[in-house]
Formats: structure tokens, C-alpha cells, sequence
């Protein structure tokens, strides 16, 4: 036999009353973290350092973060060791939802691959949150060197082997640098920096020749002609730069490197906070005026769940894997 119970309906006054006696008899009602959350500033813990384009996305990021979840969001520059440095700290902050990490395609999927040791897993210590954009490179050159196309710094670089020397920023830069050596056949000198702005303060002072870097951080020198633009780094030309070449259509067929940032948060932090964040980062990516100004920054939105942002780091992890190979790079 059924019985058909009939819940009764507790009005406010009376919750109320319960939540008074609870408090009278020395019971704290239970009130889930992801509810209350946030209740103190946020942290946005950033492998960049201040002044590139994937700091000036950053803090655009936290400030309209802000505005929607009621709390200040700091930017918390940790740059170098590949951005291992912004990963531990961000990991150290603890799964409450207060320490959130800007990930890229260096410390997200390339990384186990350069790095014989690498302090954390990301596949298994971050939880994904939430794309944020794709940015392809561009190859500049010094203007001093006799160079004005792919073509002809391949000749160059022929002619001196060893000798012209690249600024790589960054993971993502040394690999796109490293896969045109190997696929244009010549051999030049890598020269590290923790950052953008320090390598091409170097070229323009004339001490190294060539770089592999994010558009924004170039586009003074370039509009300046500081700096010579060469090519773009995508399979496509930049809606910023229709005149400027592809490296692939340039001699270097099938050449196709593209960075990405994303935002992850320490493995084990509420669900709903994750939840949370995604929700509240595809209303900021999704603003016209916020794409216009990535863009601005040669970065282009991407949109997704969580479960797709995972999904997408599973196929990328392998695609980088294969190309830091092909380049001949080995993990140090």
C-alpha cells in the first residue's frame, strides 16, 4: 500500500524561529563554502610579468571579475621556471577558491615535456575553469639585419650558423623558434628571458637578432619600426595584420604554432565555484567591447564548459608533445 506523505510547508517565520532555536541551543546551522563564497579578495596568480599582453588580459579578466562576484580580484605576477613559479604559488594558496592560476600552453601542456621534473601534474593537480583566448606569435626582426622576409632570414641564418641568435619569453616562444630551426634546416642560438619586454628591449639595443612574440607586446616596436614584423605564427593571417604573411605560406608549409591561456583552479576546490567562475568568465569573454580589446591585443576569445576546456587540453597535450620532438628538443 502507498502512502501518500504530505511534507509540510515550513513558512520563513517559522524558519527563522528554527534557525533562533538552533543558535539559542548553541548550533550553528551548516552553510555550504560555495554558497557563501567569495567572502575575501581573490587571487589571479599570473606566470607573465607586468606590462606583456597576457598581463594586460589579466588584470582585464580580474577587473570585470570583480564587478560580477563583489570582490576585489588581484593580479599576483609570479614570473619564471616556465611558469612553474605562478603554478606552486597558486597551488600553495589551498582549495577554498581564493588562489586561481592563468594557465597557458606552457605550463598547462607543453611543460611536461621541456622539464624532466616538473613540481606539479597539471592534468591531475588543476581543476580546468574556463578558456580565455588563442594568440599566435608574430617573427620579428632587428631592423639592423638585412632581413625583410622569412625567406631571406632563412639565407641569412644559412650562411651563420650559430651565430643569429633568438629571444624566447617563454615556453610557447622557444618552441615556435625551435620548430622553424628544425623545419627551415639552419641552427640559431637561443637566448632565454623571464618575459616580453625584457627580450625586446634587447633587440632594439642590438643584442639579439630575432623573436618569436606575442603581437601586443610588439606592436610599439613594430609601429615604431623598432622592430621588423616578418610573419605570423598561425596556419591563417591575422585579422589585426591581413598584409603581414603566415610562416607556413612562406616557404614553411604546414608551420602552425598558437599559444593559449586559460584560468584553472587548484585540484579539489567546490565544484560550484568552478561552476561559478565559468559562468562568470563566459559573460566577461562573451561582451563585445572585452573581445574587441583582446583582440586589440592579437588574442581572439574562446567560449566553453570546464569539461570542454579538459577535453581540449587532453588533445593539446599530445599535438605539443609531438612538435617539441619533432624540433628536437629535449627535456632539461
Amino acid at each position: 500500500m502507498q502512502h501518500n506523505i504530505r511534507r509540510p510547508h515550513m513558512k520563513r517565520r517559522s524558519l527563522l524561529e528554527f534557525h533562533l532555536a538552533l543558535l539559542a541551543a548553541g548550533i550553528t546551522p551548516v552553510v555550504s563554502g560555495a554558497q557563501t563564497w567569495p567572502t575575501q579578495p581573490i587571487r589571479l596568480v599570473s606566470p607573465s610579468p607586468p606590462g606583456g599582453a597576457a598581463d594586460v588580459a589579466t588584470r582585464l579578466i580580474a577587473k570585470h571579475l570583480a564587478e560580477l562576484l563583489g570582490q576585489a580580484v588581484l593580479v599576483d605576477n609570479r614570473p619564471g621556471g616556465n611558469g612553474v613559479v605562478a603554478g606552486l604559488e597558486a597551488l600553495r594558496g589551498g582549495k577554498d577558491g581564493y588562489s586561481i592560476f592563468m594557465g597557458s600552453t606552457t605550463t598547462l601542456v607543453a611543460n611536461p615535456y621541456l622539464m624532466k621534473q616538473v613540481p606539479f601534474e597539471p592534468a591531475t593537480d588543476l581543476d580546468p575553469i574556463a578558456l580565455v583566448a588563442s594568440l599566435p606569435f608574430v617573427l620579428v626582426v632587428s631592423p639592423s639585419l638585412p632581413i625583410a622576409s622569412v625567406k631571406e632570414l632563412i639565407a641569412y641564418a644559412k650562411e651563420r650558423p650559430g651565430k643569429v641568435t633568438f629571444a624566447s619569453a617563454n615556453a610557447t616562444s622557444f618552441v615556435a623558434a625551435s620548430t622553424f630551426n628544425q623545419r627551415a634546416g639552419i641552427e640559431m642560438l637561443n637566448v632565454p628571458y623571464k618575459g616580453a619586454p625584457a627580450s625586446l628591449t634587447d633587440m632594439v639595443g642590438g643584442r639579439v637578432d630575432i623573436s618569436f612574440v606575442d603581437f601586443s607586446s610588439a606592436r610599439t616596436f613594430i609601429e615604431s619600426k623598432r622592430l621588423r614584423l616578418l610573419a605570423v605564427t598561425s596556419a591563417k593571417r591575422s585579422p589585426l595584420m591581413p598584409q603581414t604573411p603566415t610562416i607556413a605560406e612562406s616557404g614553411l608549409a604546414g608551420y602552425d604554432v598558437v599559444g593559449w591561456t586559460a584560468m584553472c583552479a587548484p585540484a579539489g576546490v567546490d565544484p560550484a565555484i568552478v561552476q561559478r567562475l565559468n559562468r562568470e568568465m563566459q559573460k566577461i569573454l562573451s561582451r563585445k567591447d572585452v573581445q574587441e580589446q583582446l583582440a586589440a591585443l592579437g588574442q581572439d576569445v574562446i567560449l566553453g564548459t570546464p569539461d570542454e576546456f579538459a577535453s581540449f587540453m587532453r588533445t593539446e597535450r599530445p599535438r605539443w608533445g609531438r612538435m617539441i620532438r619533432n624540433a628536437g628538443i629535449s627535456a632539461e
